[in-house]
C-alpha cells in the first residue's frame, strides 16, 4: 500500500501535507509523532474511513480491522456476546480468552469488566476478525508491562504474516512488534 496525502485538513488546519508512506504486505509499522501531529488521522486515511483528503492510495488492503482508542465493545452486552458479533469460532475465542486471562469472564457483562479487561476483550475481537491488514491506535492503554507484553507476543502470533501497523507513545511498543517507525511531524501554523 502505498499512501500519498498532498493535504489533509479540518476546516483551516492543515493535519497532513505532502507525506507518502508505504506501507508493505506483512511489514510491521509503528507511527510515531507528537500529539496533534495526525498519526490517528493517517490511520483512518490508511484504512478507509476518511476519504475526504487531497491525494491517492495505492494497493489499499482489501479487509483492514481498526482497533480504536476507545474500545467500542456493546456493554450491555457479555463478552461472550461481543466476540459472536464477529465470530462464531468458540475454541479460537477461548483460546484468546485463555491467554489474555479473560477466559472467566465469558459470560460477564462489559459494563462490569475493569478498564483492562475491556481492553483485552477489544483486542481479542480484533483478533477474532478476517483481516489482511491489523490496524492497532494506543492497543495497550489500562495494561501493565507483564500483560503488554503477554498481548503483543499474541498479536504477532495470530497475525502471522498480515500487516500490523500501530500508533503509540511507548518506544517499547515497536520493540514488541520489530516495527518499522512512520515519522509524523506536526504541520507548523506559519504553513
Amino acid at each position: 500500500m502505498i499512501i500519498d496525502i498532498r493535504r489533509k485538513a479540518f476546516g483551516e488546519k492543515v493535519v497532513l501535507r505532502n507525506l507518502r508512506v508505504e506501507i508493505r504486505r506483512g511489514g510491521h509499522y509503528m507511527i510515531e509523532g507528537p500529539s496533534g501531529a495526525g498519526k490517528t488521522t493517517l490511520l483512518r486515511i490508511a484504512t478507509g474511513l476518511d476519504r475526504d483528503f487531497e491525494g491517492v492510495i495505492t494497493e489499499p488492503f482489501e479487509r483492514p480491522i481498526v482497533l480504536f482508542q476507545e474500545n467500542r465493545l456493546v456493554e450491555e452486552l457479555s463478552l461472550r456476546s461481543n466476540l459472536r458479533a464477529v465470530s462464531d469460532d468458540a475454541e479460537k475465542a477461548e483460546m484468546l480468552l485463555s491467554r489474555t486471562g479473560l477466559v472467566g469472564d465469558i459470560d460477564s457483562r462489559i459494563s462490569e469488566l475493569s478498564g483492562g479487561m475491556k481492553r483485552r476483550a477489544a483486542i481479542v475481537r480484533a483478533l477474532l476478525t478476517d483481516y489482511d491488514a491489523l490496524f492497532l491506535d494506543e492497543p495497550f492503554t489500562g495494561l501493565d508491562d507483564a500483560m503488554r507484553e503477554t498481548v503483543a507476543s499474541l498479536i504477532v502470533e495470530e497475525a502471522g504474516e498480515r500487516t500490523i501497523v500501530l500508533i503509540s507513545h511507548e518506544q517499547e511498543d515497536a520493540r514488541f512488534f520489530d516495527a518499522t517507525p512512520i515519522v509524523i511531524s506536526p504541520i507548523s501554523s506559519d504553513n
